[in-house]
């Protein structure tokens, strides 16, 4: 059933209605009028509703939206490409959790910068284009930053908070985000992880304080009817795509790995020395390697050194150099 004939049932529930509708009136219908496209991401944790958020979202400016319709639950460059030309103008495109493609992953750089390429035709169909993925980081920086108008973050199941793009030209991050966490560190430095997690009006207000900060929406479940719909297809399709990522990296050669693990180590020790040069980007750069993929490098390698004692990650560190020297590049 299209999400218009829920929206018209709902039309009493003004504490629902109004602020999706003000997003949708006076965000999103507005550049689409003016023949602009539209991207957003809408991150959370597993279970939070960012499908359903999107559901709901998409009813507000898509008139036919519907599960089948507008949802890709095995979202390749090529259906995207093809559901983006076969979509009339001005439609809604929901690219689902199970997402792969927009990953920050070595193996993925051909379909990434596929998928990119097709998202900046977007603009010539004036459509929307929803990203469902748990966290902003796992995306290309240069897909936030040039194609992400807005982000929606679901601190908790029906709860969400919308941020915009700053449209400041001068900016090297648009989304603020050392701003922004420094701003969120300093109002919750005497709080622990339960106490802020348990406190949504608390977390409400500090998201107010960001510059990147537009609103604050409430969401219903998606109707029971619909839930079955939507898992009907996205279960099978989360399975078949997690399947294919284990498949890819199975395909990985050890030496590749190892050379991997290497680097993850070398560039480990060069960011985390404050007065070092090598900062993440200029690592990035200087290996022609995506910032994602070293930051996906280096999270795994602080997990190893957190798994291991204080005594054997300094031997380690001391062991870097002479691991990369080695002529197969063995750990």
């Amino acid at each position: 059933m299209e999400v218009q004939r829920y929206l018209d049932q709902l039309i009493d529930k003004k504490d629902f209605i109004k602020p999706l509708d003000n997003f949708a009136k006076k965000e999103i219908i507005p550049r689409l009028e003016k023949k602009f496209d539209v991207s957003m991401v809408i991150t959370g944790d597993k279970g939070v509703g960012k499908s359903t958020l999107s559901w709901w979202i998409s009813g507000f400016i898509d008139k036919k939206a519907d599960i089948l319709r507008n949802f890709l639950f095995k979202p390749y460059a090529k259906q995207i490409k093809e559901r983006i030309w076969t979509l009339e103008e001005r439609s809604v495109i929901i690219i689902d959790e199970g997402i792969k493609a927009l990953y920050r992953q070595n193996w993925y750089q051909e379909v990434q910068k596929s998928l990119f390429e097709t998202l900046n035709t977007t603009r010539i169909k004036h459509q929307v284009v929803i990203v469902c993925i748990p966290n902003f980081y796992d995306l290309r920086s240069s897909f936030t930053k040039t194609l992400v108008n807005y982000w929606v973050h679901i601190p908790e199941r029906g709860f969400a908070v919308i941020m915009g793009k700053s449209p400041i030209p001068f900016k090297p991050d648009p989304w603020n985000m050392k701003q922004n966490l420094k701003i969120y560190e300093e109002a919750t430095k005497k709080m622990s992880v339960s106490e802020i997690a348990n406190d949504l009006e608390f977390q409400l207000g500090v998201y107010e304080k960001i510059p990147n900060y537009l609103g604050f929406i409430q969401f219903p479940q998606m109707p029971p009817e619909e839930e079955v719909i939507y898992k009907k297809y996205s279960d099978p399709a989360k399975k078949e795509m997690s399947f294919e990522e284990h498949y890819l990296e199975e395909k990985t050669s050890d030496r590749e790995k190892k050379l991997r693990s290497c680097l993850a180590k070398a560039m480990f020790v060069l960011n985390k020395k404050i007065s070092s040069p090598w900062s993440q980007a200029r690592i990035s750069a200087e290996l022609g390697i995506d910032d994602a993929t070293i930051s996906l490098w280096l999270k795994n390698y602080r997990a190893e050194l957190e798994a291991q004692k204080p005594q054997e990650v300094q031997v380690n560190e001391n062991a870097v150099v002479a691991d990369i020297g080695r002529p197969e590049g063995a750990v």
